[in-house]
């Protein structure tokens, strides 16, 4: 897949002896840290990475990368002289002399006077020692101007928490993800949240706009704006026009901040966008401009922290316009990777690719340059990026082959077919599948999508919405309904009353006892009550039980049903007369699978 995507550039050479294919195959196969320059220093000073050579690295290549230091430390390292040739050959050039002297400060600090007696850990740790220098010497003489410098933030949380190191969103996602929660709501919650109907915006507004309340010093003055926003006939999108105003959001960027402004609470924002979308889908549907009304708010509250914040931490009573401003200037330039950083991701690399210290010491300024490029890059995103394209194309070409070889071993055609059996392809449908296969060799049997080309809402006899039953990338047309026969309706009437009663009161029942007044009357009163079925089944544990079993056959009886397919007005509907499909639609459903599983032809008779 690497190859694949990279099409001729694969085997471009990024270093002598190194293509493209090769630098990025690293990178994905062996795993490698990244941090900041504190982390990374901490890391070398606390761990072996300087002593031990990473465990990923195959034998023969530790090997040679530390004979290859040796053989070059114990030939060429003279204060004249780096590059093998004679003493009084051309001297090294000013940069690679400055390196040079570094490294043999290295080796003094080892005791020069011993290599001879080294034992082959000391080594190791000396070449690894000679290779991290080599590689932070390498990046320390690449133009910082070359670099490329990390794309400045655009929201002002982000600039905030490089000034203070405190989070704003984590005032905003307190007050939230709570009122997002109970407005999603598919009817689990005990009490559903006031002016739900009225959407995200306007629901928001009748439960904050109340001046009482233990309110957070940050969000005092939430229940003013809200009560004008009220007054002034303010709605969602002219508060989001009203904000981006305020935080000084020009608008060329309304895009990009309105976007990272969406995806800083991921899951609420699309959860409240696909419910608003697909009404089919939900119980409870929501608003249209449910989503718009939740942008609005989340930048009020967000202006609400910034400003809250901005006074707490930084003393800056200014307007808002100009926050972005102040933060970058205490803040400072956004900087490109600190050498430390840089260097660190090659020594990874060096080791697993085999880069010796010898030959990273000779590159010139623009191949490290050309290096860390290709590196940068090839970022993380990037690589999760084609790990999920690897996976997808692993998955394809598995099933792929197990079809191939089935098919180069097909059974003999049957001359007779006994019968044919349509079942769903998903593998819970398989053991039956293999299982009919193997008592009936004569059946034929056909692997088809569960919902069989049948897309369509669907309501059975004791539910209460119709739901979809298709793909959620389909959008059914169509309604069928679970209906009792004409000759049992008097009698299914009778306990469909009788169950909504006994529903309705056990539900007021679980709720009635959760609050505090009529749940401490509901618990004297009915608790009492409770004894009764307890004394029965401990004495009368036979009576009892038959007398529930004869309660269930008579609330809970299956009636004799069937399915209203064909519907009698010209157009689908959920109203009588419209639920169900007309015989040509039931034909061509069944065309198209008879067609897609090619079976056209020798029916079973």
């Amino acid at each position: 897949m690497l190859r694949k995507q990279l099409g001729n550039r694969a085997d471009e050479e990024i270093l002598p002896g190194c293509s493209r294919f090769e630098l990025r195959w690293s990178m994905l196969k062996h795993p490698l840290r990244f941090g900041s320059t504190a982390e990374l220093q901490w890391f070398v000073a606390e761990t072996d990475a300087l002593r031990r050579i990473r465990s990923d690295v195959s034998t023969p290549l530790r090997y040679r990368l530390i004979g290859e230091t040796r053989r070059w430390v114990m030939r060429d390292w003279r204060l004249g002289s780096s590059s093998g040739g004679s003493e009084g050959g051309s001297p090294p050039r000013v940069p690679e002399y400055d390196r040079l002297r570094s490294l043999l400060e290295l080796r003094e600090r080892f005791g020069h006077g011993e290599m001879e007696h080294w034992s082959e850990e000391r080594w190791e740790e000396f070449t690894l020692q000679v290779l991290w220098r080599v590689c932070r010497d390498g990046m320390a003489i690449v133009p910082a101007e070359c670099l490329r410098i990390t794309p400045l933030p655009v929201r002002h949380r982000d600039w905030l928490l490089r000034a203070t190191g405190v989070d704003s969103d984590v005032l905003v996602h307190g007050v939230l993800i709570p009122f997002c929660a109970a407005y999603v709501d598919q009817g689990l919650a005990h009490w559903s949240i006031p002016s739900r109907e009225k959407g995200f915006f306007h629901a928001f507004i009748q439960l904050y706009r109340l001046s009482f309340g233990p309110a957070d010093a940050w969000r005092r003055s939430l229940s003013q704006e809200l009560r004008r926003w009220e007054q002034a006939n303010i709605g969602p999108i002219e508060a989001i026009l009203e904000s981006l105003e305020v935080l000084g959001v020009p608008v060329e960027e309304w895009d990009e901040f309105l976007t990272a402004t969406v995806l800083a609470l991921r899951g609420w924002a699309g959860m409240i966008w696909f419910l608003e979308n697909h009404p089919e889908r939900a119980i409870q549907p929501l608003t249209p401009g449910s989503l718009w009304g939740y942008v609005a708010i989340r930048l009020l509250l967000e202006r609400l922290a910034l400003t809250y914040l901005a006074r707490e931490r930084l003393n800056y009573t200014g307007d808002l316009r100009h926050l972005r401003t102040e933060l970058a200037r205490q803040v400072g330039p956004p900087s490109p990777p600190s050498v430390e950083q840089r260097a660190f991701v090659i020594f990874q690399l060096a080791q697993v690719l085999g880069w010796t210290p010898e030959q990273l010491f000779h590159l010139l300024p623009d191949q490290w340059l050309r290096l860390w490029q290709e590196i940068e890059s090839f970022s993380a995103v990037e690589r999760r990026r084609l790990f999920h394209l690897a996976y997808e194309q692993r998955f394809l070409t598995q099933a792929l082959d197990a079809i191939h070889i089935h098919n180069r071993r097909l059974p003999p055609r049957r001359t007779r077919v006994r019968f044919q059996a349509l079942f769903c392809i998903d593998e819970r449908e398989e053991s039956l599948r293999r299982h009919l296969e193997e008592l009936a060799p004569e059946a034929e049997t056909y692997g088809v999508p569960g919902f069989f080309y049948v897309p369509m809402y669907y309501r059975g006899l004791h539910d209460a919405h119709f739901v979809p039953l298709c793909p959620v990338t389909l959008k059914p047309r169509h309604w069928v309904e679970e209906v009792v026969q004409e000759d049992q309706q008097p009698v299914w009437e009778i306990q469909e009353r009788t169950r909504q009663m006994w529903g309705q009161a056990s539900h007021r029942l679980h709720t009635g006892s959760r609050g505090i007044t009529i749940g401490a009357l509901l618990s004297g009163l009915v608790g009492s009550l409770a004894v009764i079925p307890l004394v029965l089944r401990t004495f009368l544990p036979r009576y009892t039980a038959r007398l529930g079993q004869w309660c269930s056959r008579w609330l809970g009886q299956p009636p004799v049903t069937r399915l209203q397919l064909q519907r009698t007005n010209p157009e689908p509907a959920p109203t009588p007369g419209g639920i169900g499909f007309t015989p040509e639609e039931m034909a061509d459903c069944t065309e198209r699978v008879l067609r897609d599983i090619g079976l056209t032809r020798r029916f079973a008779r």
